[in-house]
């Protein structure tokens, strides 16, 4: 089975993270802006 994954940014922790493209966007974003 082929996985599909996006990588972004992860500012609270500095450094690229992959997330699977089935999360939503807004679990994305409250990873992204957690201290």
């Amino acid at each position: 089975m082929n996985r599909i994954y996006r990588v972004v940014w992860n500012a609270a922790l500095g450094l690229w993270q992959c997330v699977s493209e089935l999360a939503t966007a807004k679990a994305n974003r409250n990873l992204l802006l957690k201290p």
